[in-house]
Protein backbone atom coordinates (compact mmCIF):
# COMPACT_ATOMS: atom_id res chain seq x y z
CA UNK A 1 0.00 0.00 0.00
CA UNK A 2 1.41 3.41 -0.91
CA UNK A 3 2.68 5.49 1.99
CA UNK A 4 2.02 8.91 0.50
CA UNK A 5 -1.36 8.90 -1.24
CA UNK A 6 -1.28 12.56 -2.38
CA UNK A 7 2.03 11.98 -4.20
CA UNK A 8 0.87 8.72 -5.76
CA UNK A 9 -2.41 10.18 -6.99
CA UNK A 10 -0.67 13.35 -8.13
CA UNK A 11 1.88 11.35 -10.12
CA UNK A 12 -0.88 9.43 -11.89
CA UNK A 13 -2.84 12.59 -12.66
CA UNK A 14 0.20 14.50 -13.91
CA UNK A 15 1.61 11.77 -16.13
CA UNK A 16 -1.58 10.34 -17.61
CA UNK A 17 -3.93 13.36 -17.29
CA UNK A 18 -6.57 11.31 -15.48
CA UNK A 19 -9.25 13.42 -13.85
CA UNK A 20 -10.11 13.16 -10.18
CA UNK A 21 -13.28 11.22 -10.95
CA UNK A 22 -11.35 8.62 -12.93
CA UNK A 23 -8.75 8.21 -10.21
CA UNK A 24 -11.32 7.87 -7.40
CA UNK A 25 -13.04 5.06 -9.32
CA UNK A 26 -9.80 3.02 -9.42
CA UNK A 27 -9.20 0.18 -6.99
CA UNK A 28 -5.85 -0.32 -5.26
CA UNK A 29 -4.54 -2.68 -7.95
CA UNK A 30 -5.26 -0.13 -10.68
CA UNK A 31 -3.64 2.69 -8.70
CA UNK A 32 -0.53 0.58 -8.10
CA UNK A 33 -0.40 -0.39 -11.80
CA UNK A 34 -0.68 3.19 -13.08
CA UNK A 35 1.77 4.49 -10.49
CA UNK A 36 4.32 1.85 -11.49
CA UNK A 37 3.86 2.90 -15.13
CA UNK A 38 4.38 6.56 -14.20
CA UNK A 39 7.57 5.71 -12.32
CA UNK A 40 8.79 3.57 -15.23
CA UNK A 41 8.24 6.42 -17.70
CA UNK A 42 10.29 8.78 -15.55
CA UNK A 43 13.30 6.46 -15.25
Amino acid sequence: MPRNWPDVLGDIAAVFHFGAGEIWEMDLDEIEFWHAQAVRLHE
